[in-house]
């Protein structure tokens, strides 16, 4: 499984299994990822790419805070 996250975008490649997909949260197997407004902007059986304010993204046991631009005003 291959992750990255540029700007407002995020990408997951060869993930396992979509488990939420939802406008605050999206949840695959061992990836769950919070934040605001998240649109689906590709989907299929190996690739998902999400648009969206990212605010904690949980690999396993380990959380990641984001600091995202949009925030800071």
């Amino acid at each position: 499984m291959q992750l990255s996250l540029e700007k407002n975008l995020l990408s997951i490649d060869n993930y396992k299994q979509i488990f939420v997909l939802d406008s605050d949260l999206i949840q695959v197997k061992d990836i769950k990822v919070v934040g605001e407004k998240f649109k689906v902007l590709y989907l299929d059986g190996y690739k998902i790419v999400i648009q969206g304010i990212f605010k904690n993204i949980q690999l396993g046991d380990i959380d990641d805070e984001l600091q995202n631009n949009y925030e800071k005003k």
